[in-house]
């Protein structure tokens, strides 16, 4: 890994202050059924960050990342913080240069002084990262301040030649000296030149002689190796020698880049509280640097002191910091008093409100009853922290005021059913198909189902309508389910007539063959991602009455399953038919097939059947007839 930067000082920061986006790992789909999961899977879809890349700090909810306060505050002073951070951006156009080209040709010592500086200082604005793709006009700039008194006093051919990069006419000595100086400038090729009396650059080749030093002494590699390498009082010279330089010439355009130095040699060197004090003092200066260096310590977890948290004022720097390592009860009680009086501090009280929903036990007393106003990260926080406080009533009622999406449909919906109001959560707007179905086909009553089918929503009347019809076919009603579908499904009605038919003549190796055929086509489709996060929702709970709620459900929707008791029924009839070991042959394909049915034997069908008394008789008349037939 480079080390030296010719922009940052440190390097180690910017380096890996970079882009660190999640990506999906693949692996089977087990539908959406969130709104069913315990309420800490929703909590850690908006506290938690991104699985893949959880030391970098990005955070799922975009309010909760570090550097959104900031960008939020100083939307331009941030932008390129942001960007670098979170969208990939790996270019920033240089500051503009048309001033700075005016004054040289107007030969404005004052306003080249003037615009040189601002060069300097908006490079160090920008992350590092980004400012080192500008490291010649960076240094030129620097020169340019720097020499000031000295083009003061040569002549003007001389320091117009000077300025244009002329090579035809000689330049004073003190200019030749200024250019010789540019072989000291920080990086790999750096060498020492001599400082004698009245350099023009001697504050520069000074402090360029400590990163010398820096680079000389400190090797590479990652902060743990370095300090186990690294003699303390080797990083203790260095950082007095930036500290020196700093006193020694406090008006130079070099003087932030110098801190910055001795912030990267803290870092180094293990002095945390050194790093993040240095950062402290600097902000708001130098914005898009500073907010960056901060970045980059609190994704190494490296923290400000508890002293340092204590001792912040700024309401946007709070906010950056306030997470479950920082926020305690007391500074749960200031800050949200500095959150109500500060100016569009939204941002903070989502902090508080994520750290008070990761909480067990009471709510704090200044935890809010009825939000005047609420944004939707924070109505969904504060949902949680009712629901885990055991008030879902509260809960319901922050929702209903939160802006709509996924997440808020989410908790909507568990709110309802922890209210016992199932019917209510099937009708949330926004709710997934996968609960909607699995509310509809476990949950509900046939009554209820009833009053769904006249819904306006009509994806909820569909599945309301489905589940009756399963239900009324699993009690041999097929023709009665058949009338549920005449108006608005009349394929689907003439099926069920089919069905009805062959069961009354009891033609079970017809119906069965049937059911194969038509599987996904009676109910509700073979929706691979609903079977598998059903399955192990059954799972989860075996034993209870919504498991064998689950078990009814998929027994009485499943085409394949309907296929195998027909099969069995003939079988079991006329175990001695010429066709009975082909037709076993057809029984066993099926089994084979619903037991694979997501994709492996783990499974609700793998697991049902080896209980189920259906294939008990199925196995037993298959060993008659498998004996018989040899």
């Amino acid at each position: 890994m480079k080390r030296w930067l010719l922009l940052l000082p440190v390097l180690l920061f910017a380096a890996l202050d970079t882009p660190r986006d999640a990506t999906a790992c693949g692996g089977p789909d087990y539908g959406d059924f969130g709104a069913l999961a315990p309420l800490n899977a929703t909590l850690s879809e908006l506290v938690m960050p991104e699985a893949e890349w959880a030391s970098w700090g990005n955070a799922r909810m975009p309010e909760l990342r570090f550097l959104y306060p900031f960008e939020k505050a100083e939307p331009k002073k941030a932008e390129l913080a942001w960007k670098l951070a979170h969208e990939d951006l790996t270019k920033a156009a240089p500051p503009a240069m048309a001033p700075l080209d005016d004054a040289m040709t107007r030969d404005d010592l004052p306003a080249i002084d003037r615009e040189a500086r601002r060069i300097v200082s908006e490079l160090l604005d920008m992350p590092a990262a980004l400012a080192s793709e500008h490291a010649t006009l960076f240094w030129r700039a620097v020169e340019l301040a720097e020499l000031r008194p000295v083009l003061a006093k040569v002549s003007p051919t001389a320091r117009r030649d000077y300025l244009r990069g002329a090579t035809g006419a000689p330049l004073p000595p003190i200019l030749d000296k200024a250019l010789d100086a540019r072989r000291a400038e920080p990086g790999k090729n750096s060498q020492p030149v001599p400082i004698t009396k009245g350099h023009p650059r001697a504050a520069s080749l000074e402090l360029w002689a400590v990163f010398r030093e820096l680079r000389d002494k400190v090797p590479n590699g990652y902060r743990e190796s370095i300090k186990k390498h690294v003699a303390p009082s080797t990083f203790q010279h260095i950082r007095q020698g930036f500290e020196k330089w700093r006193k020694a010439h406090p008006t130079h355009p070099l003087v932030d880049y110098a801190r910055l130095a001795e912030l990267r040699v803290a870092y180094l060197s293990g002095d945390d509280a050194a790093a993040w004090q240095i950062l402290l003092d600097m902000y708001p200066r130098h914005y898009g640097r500073v907010i960056s260096e901060m970045r980059f310590l609190r994704v190494q977890g490296v923290e400000p002191t508890a002293a340092q948290v204590d001792a912040l004022a700024d309401p946007v720097l709070i906010a950056a910091v306030a997470n479950d390592d920082t926020v305690t009860p007391p500074r749960f009680s200031r800050w949200w008093r500095l959150a109500g009086t500060a100016p569009n501090q939204q941002n903070l009280k989502e902090r508080l409100l994520a750290w008070v929903a990761t909480q067990k036990g009471p709510l704090p007393k200044e935890f809010p009853k009825q939000p005047a106003s609420i944004s939707p990260l924070a109505g969904k926080l504060g949902a949680i922290a009712w629901l885990r406080s055991g008030q879902p009533k509260r809960a319901e009622k922050t929702l209903a005021k939160t802006a709509a999406d996924p997440l808020q449909a989410r908790l909507l919906v568990k709110t309802r059913l922890d209210l016992g109001q199932a019917e209510q959560a099937a009708k949330t707007p926004g709710l997934s198909p996968d609960v909607r179905r699995y509310i509809v086909s476990v949950l509900l009553p046939t009554v209820a189902l009833v009053r769904l089918q006249k819904s306006k929503n009509l994806e909820l009347a569909s599945d309301a309508r489905l589940e009756h019809a399963a239900r009324l076919a699993r009690s041999g009603r097929w023709k009665d389910a058949a009338k549920l579908m005449d108006r608005v499904d009349p394929g689907r009605a003439a099926l069920y007539r089919h069905a009805a038919e062959l069961t009354r003549q009891g033609a079970w190796l017809e119906l069965a063959r049937f059911f194969e055929d038509q599987r996904g086509r009676l109910f509700f489709g073979d929706n691979t991602a609903f079977y598998r996060g059903v399955s192990s929702r059954w799972e989860s709970l075996s034993g209870s009455k919504e498991a064998k709620q689950i078990q009814g459900a998929l027994v009485r929707s499943t085409e394949r399953w309907l296929a195998l008791e027909a099969y069995t029924r003939w079988l079991v009839a006329h175990p001695n038919d010429p066709d009975a070991r082909d037709v076993l042959g057809e029984a066993d394909g099926v089994y084979s097939r619903l037991t694979n049915f997501g994709g492996g034997e783990w499974f609700f069908w793998s697991k049902y059947q080896k209980q189920s008394p259906t294939i008990a008789r199925l196995r037993k008349v298959g060993k008659a007839i498998r004996a018989h037939s040899l």
